[in-house]
């Protein structure tokens, strides 16, 4: 007996006109986009940011654009920002908006199997 095993997800994602496909599971995409959120959260709640904390927050955003690039694939952040730079803020909602997608995908695909 043969058996298919067919993937449910789509792992594709539109950014700026721009189709991508995820390089990375979904798991892996929220595991790692709570701990660099959370790093963000943590360091913006401090009201005072001395040149440590300054210098941590530049690490996060590359630490950010680098996963981006990994979910989506090498130069994709450039290629959504058009070259331009991305600061903190963009950055964290790019990420979101990435982990906003996955997670509709999967409520999508759970309930047409589950229901």
């Amino acid at each position: 007996m043969k058996k298919t095993f067919k993937m449910q997800t789509k792992r594709q994602i539109e950014i700026n006109e721009h189709v991508f496909t995820l390089r990375k599971s979904n798991i892996d995409i929220m595991k790692k986009a709570t701990e660099l959120q959370n790093d963000c959260k943590r360091l913006t709640s401090i009201k005072n940011l001395k040149e440590d904390g300054i210098n941590e927050l530049i690490k996060i955003l590359d630490s950010i654009i680098l996963y981006v690039d990994e979910i989506l694939g090498e130069g994709a952040v450039k290629l959504i920002t058009n070259d331009a730079p991305l600061g903190i803020a963009d950055a964290v909602n790019l990420l979101a908006f990435i982990c906003e997608a996955v997670i509709e995908e999967y409520n999508e695909t759970a309930s047409d199997k589950y229901e």
